[in-house]
């Protein structure tokens, strides 16, 4: 396992399994082989086996703790946090919880709570950046652009993994560090032409500093079927659209996009955009309908972002 000899580790700890072992050691041959498939990209597999461990050894925090994490690898944000809330009436502590925790509730769009437990993981680590990149785009969520500021606008690209920088410049974009971050953004797209993500994000920024021939060259090689996008593609590909007069065929893209959007703060971006298009096609009564929808998906993100403030309201 140290040596990184994952596949063959697997293979000893299936055959290990087989055997008459001792429930002590049946419970360290699991781990490892779960630590191991989710090292080896094998969320589903992993998941499995930290959740059999949990059943075996219900009050370890710590199995809590690794079935949180596999949940949130494997794409299963609520059951993540569920995981994690089991572990904290365990009594979890430190980093490792707090950080998990936090994620998977910022992941379930509970992003107060998300914070309070990320602030806390911040307290106790302040330069561990994977805490600091979190707590960051938690509270980008909740709007507080000047705290991410003070997270980020310091942090050096220089040691951070690809995926830590990709995250460094939305951030940078959302505190309004605009030159930094597209640098940040131009570098990792030549390093990977194909990051379409990167290139949607890139192209916003752009758009939002009125650079719409840059941001409309980013966006003209990507994939024109609608399977290809996401929300935030489509929202990209509309503005810009509209921005260019092709009113009709950002209607249609930003219709497209709500097909897809979550609920909250994405619906209400592309629906504010779609009545700029039937406002700028003289329909308003088309506008108004429009508005009045995103104003709607607006008050679920707000309640979303902030739920005490929203049921005080009600």
């Amino acid at each position: 396992f140290e040596t990184g000899a994952l596949a063959e580790v697997e293979r000893l700890a299936h055959l290990a399994l087989t055997t008459d072992l001792a429930p002590d050691i049946n419970v360290r041959w699991l781990n490892l082989l779960a630590f191991c498939l989710a090292l080896q990209g094998k969320p589903t597999e992993a998941l499995a086996v930290f959740t059999q461990l949990a059943r075996l050894q219900p009050g370890e925090a710590s199995h809590r703790i690794n079935l949180g994490n596999a949940c949130l690898e494997a794409g299963h944000p609520r059951e993540a946090s569920e995981a994690f809330e089991q572990a904290r009436k365990l009594g979890a502590e430190g980093v490792a919880y707090l950080l998990g925790h936090g994620l998977s509730l910022m992941a379930c769009a509970q992003f107060e709570p998300a914070s309070e437990r990320l602030a806390d993981a911040h307290a106790l680590e302040p330069e561990a950046i994977d805490v600091r990149l979190a707590y960051a785009q938690c509270l980008s969520e909740l709007e507080n652009f000047d705290a991410v500021g003070k997270l980020v606008g310091q942090l050096p690209e220089a040691g951070l993994v690809r995926d830590q920088q990709a995250v460094l410049a939305w951030l940078l974009a959302q505190a309004g560090f605009d030159e930094r971050a597209t640098a940040l953004y131009r570098r990792l797209i030549e390093t990977d032409p194909g990051a379409t993500h990167l290139r949607v994000q890139l192209a916003l920024l752009l758009e939002r500093l009125n650079r719409l021939d840059d941001a409309r060259a980013l966006l003209a090689n990507e994939p024109d079927n609608a399977e290809a996008r996401d929300a935030m593609s489509f929202l990209a590909h509309g503005r810009l659209g509209r921005r260019g007069g092709d009113v009709e065929r950002a209607t249609s893209l930003l219709e497209q996009g709500l097909e897809v959007a979550a609920e909250g703060a994405m619906q209400a971006q592309l629906q504010f955009e779609l009545a700029k298009c039937h406002d700028q096609a003289g329909d308003p009564d088309a506008c108004m309908a429009t508005l009045s929808a995103a104003h709607t998906q607006a008050a679920v993100a707000f309640a979303q972002r902030f739920p005490q403030v929203s049921q005080q309201d009600v």
